[in-house]
């Protein structure tokens, strides 16, 4: 009997800046049936119908948003959430760009946040596949420019040349999010990661029909000694 392909699980970080002293201000997580978000609102006040309002934005009927009062309940959270949801399972996670170009952003970002605040590895015995390569080497995203032909390399841009369609996304570019965290404009930042996860995750399930599963380059994310916790 064939083995049953690992089902995808997208995941996407939304941080206060790019300097190892900046915290992660959300935390995404794509699963099945909609999405789960962890906003880390630094004891700021968040409305109560923020959870609707997203629900409503994203056109996804199940989104699951937790407020966390700080960085350290953030990442505790998304540990617990990673050890029900996702290990053990038959699932692994997925990023873009989480651990590639420059040593990558989202998983080594997390490992020096989750370092400073002293908590656990969240991902401790998960299967990891970075969708960036794959689109990179094994798929053609060559397009038309002004000047030449331009390959397309990055999240948006390979999503809305292969699969395209509508989004929640409001902001043109990532680097808004800094900005909307420190203003408290928390739907959308909260939208952004959405769309972000959700245009990955369907980069993942388009990859899975298209390109070789060697190719998904599988990684497992337990550090030697995460048992000692």
């Amino acid at each position: 009997m064939a083995k049953e392909p690992l089902e995808p699980i997208a995941f996407d970080i939304e941080t206060q800046g790019l300097l190892m002293r900046d915290e992660i201000t959300v935390a995404g997580l794509r699963l099945p049936l909609g999405a789960l978000i962890l906003l880390n609102s630094n004891g700021r006040t968040v409305s109560d119908r923020l959870e609707e309002r997203v629900r409503e934005e994203s056109g996804l009927d199940a989104i699951s948003l937790h407020v966390c009062d700080g960085e350290e309940e953030l990442l505790t959270r998304l540990r617990d959430e990673a050890n029900e949801r996702i290990r053990g399972k038959n699932r692994m996670l997925v990023a873009f760009n989480g651990e590639t170009w420059r040593g990558g952003f989202d998983l080594s970002f997390l490992r020096t946040r989750c370092g400073f605040n002293e908590v656990p590895w969240p991902f401790d015995d998960i299967p990891y596949a970075d969708l960036m390569p794959i689109v990179q080497k094994r798929v053609n995203t060559t397009v038309d420019s002004k000047d030449s032909p331009t390959e397309i390399g990055d999240l948006c841009g390979a999503y809305d040349a292969l699969i395209g369609g509508d989004h929640c996304d409001p902001y043109e570019d990532s680097s808004e999010a800094v900005t909307a965290d420190y203003d408290g404009d928390w739907e959308s930042l909260v939208l952004h990661n959405v769309a972000d996860i959700d245009r990955t995750q369907q980069l993942a399930d388009w990859m899975q029909r298209y390109v070789p599963a060697s190719d998904f380059k599988l990684k497992n994310l337990g550090p030697p000694c995460s048992r000692r916790w």
